[in-house]
């Protein structure tokens, strides 16, 4: 199911790959061989959160939002989550998840989102060489998409099959420089993406949300076809290799590895000059003519080759910006030890926040990862992670994460709900 082209890829992956295996099967083997899970898989007791948040984007502007996440709604097993925002962004995105259509085997979800502003950061070099600014804001409206899912699970959620078909659908209208000057596209065209994705989850561990022992595979083919001409059609395969490892009563070694790689069906439109007459003229303006410059080759790299699970965002080089890094092939290493310095179930309600505490942890990290386009990129540069996280852990299935990341460019926070990896 995986392709992997880069030079040496394979021997890169298949020996750390090996060796943690070998590590989780010494530590199943010490704790009486057989993993068995240690507790239900599926809650039933209620949880909700809601939360006000705020954002700023450089060189767009800010504004604020909320969110509310709520499970087991009702006596049902069926979870939601919803988000608004305003400001210089607006719209929001809802979620209704978990419904058992065939009790604890069939579970279908819904996702769908639609903005009349949205923007996003766009690094303008492919690759790891991409300097901390080197990035515009692409604005947009008529942002929309609906993703529905559907997961198979069998023996205690140990073995489940999914798929995933995303519609999306936006219109790009300018970018933006970090410093706040914005080019206005000439021609504000919709563009539609549609994604598919089929996935094989392999969990032998002992908890499906917080596990202490066990090995974990993750196999994950993407079908993307641009429905608007000139946009390619490639698959990627990505597999994550996860192994926790006990270390006494209350601490946790984990260790993973990813690798991504995108293979070709139909290239999407490779004319330099075409490509570069869809954006902003800019005028004999230095500056303009040379992020135009660096926007073309980043479209005709993706066209060519297409574009792999990329790095940066909250899991994977946590602390960059999201899709910091990208190329047609990716490949990542992690590890992280987790200390659970209290263990007990304390149920809690404040009114906006209601669940069960089952365990306050302290985390040290550390990452590094590479991306390139090209076989033999992946492994020229490496860009590396490192730093401590707290997290607040609850019986349903949120991982409140706190950490703080330091790495060559600085430092950043991330918050989030689950577990990176």
């Amino acid at each position: 199911m995986i392709r992997y082209i880069a030079k040496g890829g394979r021997r890169a992956v298949i020996w750390p790959a090996a060796i943690l295996c070998g590590a989780v099967l010494l530590a199943a083997a010490g704790q009486a061989g057989a993993i068995e899970r240690r507790r239900p898989q599926f809650t039933d007791e209620p949880a909700h959160l809601v939360l006000p948040m705020a954002y700023n984007l450089p060189g767009l502007g800010g504004g604020w939002g909320v969110m509310a996440l709520l499970t087991n709604m009702a006596g049902t097993r069926i979870d939601a989550y919803a988000v608004g925002m305003q400001g210089d962004l607006e719209g929001g995105v809802l979620g209704v998840l978990d419904m058992q259509v065939i009790h604890e085997r069939l579970i279908l979800s819904l996702e769908s989102q639609y903005f009349t502003k949205a923007a996003k950061q766009l690094y303008t070099l492919r690759g790891m060489d991409s300097r901390k600014d080197d990035f515009m804001i692409g604005v947009a409206d008529k942002v929309e998409g609906t993703f529905p899912s559907a997961v198979l699970t069998f023996a205690d959620r140990m073995v489940e099959f999914g798929y995933m078909q995303g519609d999306q659908a936006a219109r790009a209208v300018a970018y933006v420089t970090p410093s706040g000057v914005r080019y206005d596209l000439p021609t504000k065209e919709i563009v539609r993406f549609d994604t598919r994705m089929a996935s094989v989850r392999l969990d032998w561990t002992d908890d499906y949300y917080d596990p202490h022992l066990g090995l974990r595979l993750l196999l994950m083919r993407n079908f993307s076809a641009g429905a608007t001409a000139g946009q390619p059609v490639f698959n990627t395969d990505t597999y994550l290799l996860t192994g926790y490892i006990p270390l006494g009563k209350r601490s946790t070694w984990v260790l993973a590895t990813r690798g991504s790689g995108a293979a070709m069906e139909r290239e999407g439109l490779t004319d330099r000059a075409a490509i570069r007459a869809k954006l902003q003229p800019c005028f004999g303006d230095p500056a303009c003519n040379a992020a135009v410059t660096r926007q073309v080759e980043n479209t005709y790299n993706a066209n060519k080759y297409g574009t792999a699970a990329s790095l940066g965002g909250d899991n994977f080089l946590r602390g960059y910006p999201a899709d910091r890094f990208v190329g047609s092939q990716s490949l990542f290493y992690g590890t992280e030890l987790r200390w659970d310095f209290t263990d007990e179930r304390s149920p809690f309600d404040y009114f906006v926040w209601k669940d069960i505490r089952t365990a306050l942890q302290l985390a040290f990290f550390y990452e590094t990862g590479s991306v390139g386009d090209a076989p033999g990129d992946v492994g020229k540069s490496w860009r590396d992670v490192r730093g401590v996280g707290f997290r607040f852990i609850t019986h349903a299935g949120f991982a409140y994460r706190f950490d703080y990341s330091v790495f060559d460019e600085g430092s950043a926070t991330v918050i989030m709900f689950s577990y990176p990896w």
